[in-house]
């Protein structure tokens, strides 16, 4: 049994503003809408909060790299769906933690509530999810519903930076975005004042991909800042252990954060530690 572990990375005050783990599974043909109204029964105390939205889409990672890529939205994007839909069950009203799922998918969620919440980091978040997706487990089999067979993990973490005072948002993301150069000295040309960047990277033996997004966003009372969402897909094969491959997924993109940042602004803006 995989006993989850933090990262070798640790950040005093890390930018992290949303994380989501999640399991994708093979469809479950008998899942239906009262469905989600019994496993509520299941999580009512533990997350008494229901959200009914949208269906979130199939993600396939295909060798060799095929398009147009399955970028997400950066606030967990969602569609439309002719079946049963999604549902959120919070842990209260405007809570920071939530389960989704839906008859392919089931994901736990943090996200602050304000800017001065604390990440409650992967050693707690990661058993907490694993132990949920096993609850989930013992219902699809009390529900005759099948064999949840995953298909997929997921770790996704989006980190809101913001600029220092003396800095605008670009020269923000150009200082904390490795070899990024976003602003110059040449007077006839003015600088960026709007940049995004998409960087795909394969993990080894065609095991899944890493994901780097950046862009710029605003906070109703906290301005301008730079979202950089990192996201990594694991591909799963039967017999192979879930907490094990959420556990590389993790890994991934703590990783890959470190990778796609600068090292003054790992060890200045966030007290990077190794």
């Amino acid at each position: 049994m995989t006993v989850l572990r933090s990262s070798d990375h640790l950040f005093l005050s890390p930018p992290v503003f949303e994380t989501a783990l999640a399991i994708q599974f093979d469809e479950l043909d008998t899942f239906r809408a009262i469905h989600f109204g019994l496993f509520y029964e299941k999580v009512v105390e533990r997350f008494p909060v229901v959200e009914d939205l949208s269906r979130t889409e199939l993600i396939v990672e295909r060798f060799p790299l095929q398009f147009p890529l399955q970028f997400q939205q950066m606030r967990f994007g969602i569609k439309a769906s002719n079946g049963p839909e999604r549902v959120f069950f919070r842990d209260k009203e405007g809570g920071a933690l939530l389960i989704q799922l839906q008859p392919d998918r089931f994901g736990l969620n943090w996200s602050r509530a304000s800017v001065d919440d604390t990440y409650p980091n992967f050693i707690q978040n990661g058993p907490l999810f694993l132990a949920e997706f096993r609850k989930f487990e013992q219902f699809c089999r009390d529900q005759k519903l099948g064999v949840l067979r995953p298909n997929l993990c997921e770790v996704v973490y989006v980190n809101h930076i913001f600029p220092k005072p003396d800095e605008s948002v670009v020269e923000c993301m150009e200082n904390v975005l490795a070899d990024v150069k976003l602003t110059h000295c040449n007077d006839d040309l003015p600088s960026a004042e709007l940049a995004s960047f998409n960087r795909v990277y394969p993990i080894g033996n065609q095991k899944g991909r890493w994901y780097a997004e950046a862009g710029i966003g605003r906070h109703a009372d906290h301005g301008e800042f730079v979202a950089l969402k990192i996201t990594a897909r694991i591909l799963h094969k039967d017999g192979e252990d879930v907490a094990a491959n959420i556990q590389h997924a993790h890994d991934i993109v703590m990783n890959g954060f470190v990778a796609v940042t600068t090292k003054d602004a790992r060890v200045t803006r966030w007290g990077h530690k190794t």
